[in-house]
């Protein structure tokens, strides 16, 4: 969750919550984002950290409460990405699918990374939101 300084752009809106009706599977797409690290070599500095462009990256395996996602291609999520974002976008509409968790195996960026579900903190995230002054 974060605070804003200021209002957001009219043209602008909020991502969803992908429904819990949509079950993705192996062989979706998603769209890990995040600020850290592009490679296991990079050097760990204020230099190393910007926003990548996210690449589309395969779901490998589903275990319940998160996926496991093929990386081997240059995109996914490195060091610094947990806590991101990663999108699926369905009928030209983004959807937040999941939390940037790790890399598997630990400090391999070039293989494979886990995602948690997004749907299994809906409810969570709606009641602290809902609460917020």
């Amino acid at each position: 969750m974060i605070t804003l300084e200021k209002d957001i752009p009219q043209e602008y809106s909020a991502a969803e919550f992908l429904p819990g009706s949509i079950d993705l599977k192996k062989g979706d797409i998603v769209y890990p984002v995040g600020f850290g690290r592009s490679s296991n070599s990079q050097p760990l500095d204020n230099s190393a950290f910007y926003l990548k462009k996210s690449v589309g990256v395969n779901i490998l395996a589903d275990w319940g409460t998160h996926f496991l996602i093929d990386q081997k291609n240059g995109g996914g999520m490195c060091k610094g990405d947990s806590g991101g974002p990663t999108f699926y976008f369905l009928n030209n509409k983004v959807y937040i699918a999941g939390i940037n968790h790790g890399v598997y195996p630990i400090d391999n960026c070039l293989d494979k990374s886990i995602v948690i579900k997004s749907q299994i903190f809906k409810a969570w995230v709606e009641q602290f939101t809902r609460e917020s002054p």
